[in-house]
């Protein structure tokens, strides 16, 4: 079963980021996440669309 939301870690390793561009993402603000305090959590479709909107501009430029 996939994950509904995931971990900066899970980031990282989708995305083969380095942890510091990890956070920088998830606090960019440009992906949206959810914050509980500290912890951050991506939800798993708000990842689908930042990455169907990262390829829709490769494609078109």
């Amino acid at each position: 079963m996939e994950e509904k939301y995931l971990t900066v870690k899970d980031l990282q390793q989708i995305l083969n980021l380095s942890r510091s561009t990890a956070y920088a993402l998830a606090n960019s603000g440009e992906l949206k996440v959810v914050r509980i305090g500290s912890v951050i959590r991506i939800p798993r479709t708000e990842l689908d669309k930042w990455i169907n909107a990262q390829l829709g501009e490769v494609i078109s430029a």
